[in-house]
């Protein structure tokens, strides 16, 4: 894989991993208390961070292939 590829990646995971933390703050701050019921609190297999990094990547590696088509580019 190309070093500058996987330094985008890295970067991209770093700034969306930095959002996740910050949400997860806030969602707990306003979070409903404890209400006796029992609530699944099982571990992902994979981060939210690390979702959103591989959907991103993703989205934009399609625009890069769609994009020549939908424009007539050969």
């Amino acid at each position: 894989m190309n070093t500058i590829y996987t330094a985008k990646i890295t970067e991209i995971f770093y700034s969306v991993d930095e959002f996740c933390k910050q949400i997860e703050l806030q969602f707990k701050k306003k979070a409903i208390g404890e209400d006796g019921k029992k609530r699944r609190n099982r571990a992902f297999k994979m981060s939210d961070s690390e979702i959103i990094t591989i959907s991103q990547v993703m989205s934009e590696k399609v625009c890069k292939i769609l994009l020549p088509l939908r424009l007539g580019v050969p």
